[in-house]
């Protein structure tokens, strides 16, 4: 019994860095290089946050159109969901960079005037947007968000 485990993990071990290598080697053959983002993307956004006087995670969910200018200036208009909470046609704005790899970050000041960053990456020849909440709000809260081009 050990013997098969041993075979397995060492399967599993090699296709690993199989993988590992031949992601290496893609990612310097194709290295990507971005230098704007322009133009509408439709996104989805969800989550869990827990809001002042509740220590308990609650589900939300936004879906809504982010407006990215050359300038590294950004807007949205979203309608959410949070816990049966509706807000609709909701306007947002901020910042963002965007670095030749195709990653990034984007800043959001809200109307109370916190701060909420999040990491990204750009695939696709920058069709598709794939971020992560990377602020520090505590346990429980956290953010995914994906987003299309426009065409």
């Amino acid at each position: 019994m050990t013997h098969l485990f041993n075979h397995h993990r060492t399967a599993k071990l090699a296709i690993l860095t199989g993988l590992l290598t031949l992601g290496s080697g893609l990612a310097n053959a194709q290295s990507p290089h971005c230098t704007v983002l322009k133009g509408a993307y439709a996104f989805t956004q969800s989550g869990t946050a827990v809001f002042p006087g509740n220590s308990t995670p609650l589900p939300f969910f936004i879906v809504g159109i982010f407006t990215f200018e050359e300038t590294g200036k950004w807007t949205q208009v979203a309608s959410s969901n949070f816990n049966g909470l509706v807000s609709r046609a909701v306007p947002g704005s901020g910042t963002y960079t965007l670095k030749p790899d195709c990653s990034g970050t984007m800043t959001t000041v809200f109307q109370d005037g916190s701060v909420h960053m999040a990491d990204f990456a750009l695939s696709k020849r920058g069709k598709t947007f794939y971020a992560i909440g990377v602020a520090n709000f505590g346990p429980g809260n956290m953010t995914t968000i994906v987003a299309n081009k426009v065409d």
